[in-house]
């Protein structure tokens, strides 16, 4: 009986894990995107990718440091990821 409960327990663990990691993760429709007027990375990932828009947010802010968050300039390019997590 005890070896049943680990079992079940190690598998519920098992399985809190990949849900977490598959939460984690986030696809895009990936390559360049040249900023319109107004444009913010937010809204280009918000438009773009789905699954964690946060996390693919940090990987477009981390691969391109010298972005404004907040806005970018009208016909400045960023790659978006195709995927990550």
């Amino acid at each position: 009986m005890g070896l049943c409960v680990c079992v079940c327990v190690g598998g519920m663990g098992a399985l809190v894990g990949v849900a977490m990691a598959i939460e984690d993760n986030y696809s895009c429709v990936g390559g360049e995107h040249t900023a319109q007027r107004g444009d913010t990375v937010w809204g280009v990932v918000a438009g773009r990718c789905s699954g964690n828009r946060q996390h693919a947010y940090d990987d477009v802010v981390a691969a391109h440091p010298h972005i404004e968050a907040w806005g970018m300039a009208q016909g400045e390019v960023i790659v978006i990821p195709h995927s990550g997590g």
